[in-house]
């Protein structure tokens, strides 16, 4: 839209181009803003001679995001032709021109942790905890009806004590904990397997009927990965540590720890694809005609009982089971003796 520019490089050669255009852009504009108001309040205790040592903290976060432009913003703006005559496919508007719908995900998320540590006496130590965290979500999510996904959501306790004994050369230290987290992400295998498969059916629906009534999630409005799977696992465990110095060169050490997590999958992909359904077996020549593109042999009826046999059966059976890869019981022994005389003095060697 401006006159070319000629520039000259050091080994001589000429280089033609056309600089930015000032009156506005040549690609449809796109992004996002986030304002985030936070407030925190924290204090600590102490009490009967630091023998008990009270804390708690609160923080509340209050999120607002939009990434849907309007309508003015992402329409071409009309240009004057050479001829005279005003063209409806002008430039579009610079980002800085350009305005939001309004706030597309609203979320007030509060976080609250609290605890105690008792030393009942010389040696032995109690503690008590219990928290309730949230995290914002790093970017606006939905679920395939189109609701946006709140932050992750975790609450989880632990207790335990540790003693010290024989003037601190042997201290044994033991934890019980259980946290449970809402709207966490699984694995990228699993959100591929749940999502991709029921949204490649839909995109398909576009091509072939564009007319069709989106049920929540709209493809023409965002993108695929602003839909995401959620799960919410559950965990429980214990650690000992032990460490034990029985004479100033020799140092043991023992950890041991067990830990079991249950996961359970969202039902919301689930559902959605069900309720989706009549239309997916329907539209344009029928999902035993229709393919998944112009060039494939597979068609969407095809494609829905892929979908079933990798991701919906499979899931939907090991919902809530401990997983068969995950290693509930880990335990450590380290021996080490460090030499502080003679010919090794300043070694440690250790197994």
């Amino acid at each position: 839209f401006q006159e070319p520019v000629k520039v000259t490089l050091p080994d001589g050669r000429s280089l033609t181009y056309t600089m930015w255009n000032g009156e506005g852009a040549f690609g449809l504009p796109g992004g996002s803003k986030q304002r985030t108001a936070s407030k925190v309040l924290s204090t600590q205790g102490h009490f009967l001679a630091d023998r008990l040592v009270m804390y708690a903290g609160y923080r509340e976060d209050d999120v607002r995001r939009a990434q849907s432009l309007n309508a003015e913003s992402v329409a071409r703006m009309p240009w004057k032709l050479s001829t005279g005559a005003v063209s409806n496919l002008g430039p579009y508007q610079h980002m800085d021109r350009t305005d939001y719908v309004d706030w597309d995900f609203a979320e007030t998320g509060r976080s609250l942790n609290w605890g105690a540590v008792v030393r009942v006496w010389k040696g032995l130590q109690l503690h008590y905890s219990e928290s309730e965290n949230f995290a914002v979500q790093p970017s606006t999510s939905f679920t395939p009806f189109g609701v946006p996904i709140p932050g992750s959501n975790g609450v989880g306790r632990d207790y335990g004590a540790s003693i010290h004994l024989a003037e601190g050369r042997l201290m044994v230290r033991v934890n019980f904990w259980e946290t449970d987290v809402i709207n966490g992400s699984p694995t990228n295998v699993v959100i591929g397997q749940v999502r991709d498969y029921p949204q490649s059916i839909e995109s398909r629906i576009l091509i072939v009927a564009p007319d069709t009534k989106p049920l929540g999630m709209d493809l023409r409005r965002y993108n695929q990965f602003d839909y995401q799977v959620t799960n919410t696992r559950a965990s429980e465990g214990m650690d000992v540590e032990i460490i034990g110095n029985p004479t100033p060169d020799w140092r043991v050490l023992f950890t041991a720890g067990r830990q079991v997590s249950k996961l359970s999958l969202d039902n919301t992909w689930f559902d959605w694809v069900e309720q989706r359904l009549p239309v997916w077996k329907t539209f344009g020549r029928g999902w035993d005609v229709e393919t998944i593109n112009e060039t494939s042999s597979e068609t969407i009826h095809a494609r829905y009982n892929q979908w079933v046999a990798i991701a919906r059966d499979p899931l939907r059976a090991s919902n809530g089971e401990i997983a068969d890869s995950q290693r509930k019981w880990r335990a450590n022994l380290v021996l080490s003796r460090q030499f502080r005389g003679g010919l090794l003095r300043g070694l440690t060697l250790g197994g």
